[in-house]
């Protein structure tokens, strides 16, 4: 069996359950902050990018997953967070 969970912060750690969204990922993990004009205030990307990122991920471990399970016949849990894929694109 395969499981992938995307999830704000994980399913560890002191924020683990919380549901935040994209946007609220953003201007926690500094995003926000280094876009939009210098001087002015923080600004989030006008796309879900964070969202758009744990998508790709999900869809590159689960197929790696698949291809574990398939050899060697192992299940896997994947856990996904937009809090780590936020720091991956800083």
């Amino acid at each position: 069996q395969v499981v992938c969970d995307v999830t704000a912060f994980g399913n560890s750690g002191p924020l683990q359950g919380r549901s935040y969204t994209d946007a609220l990922v953003q201007a926690l993990s500094g995003i926000a902050d280094t876009t939009g004009d210098p001087s002015g205030p923080p600004t989030l990307v006008g796309l879900p990018i964070l969202e758009f990122s744990a998508g790709i991920y999900a869809a590159t471990a689960v197929l790696a997953a698949l291809r574990v399970r398939s050899r060697c016949g192992v299940g896997q849990d994947i856990d996904i967070a937009l809090f780590d894929c936020a720091i991956s694109t800083l």
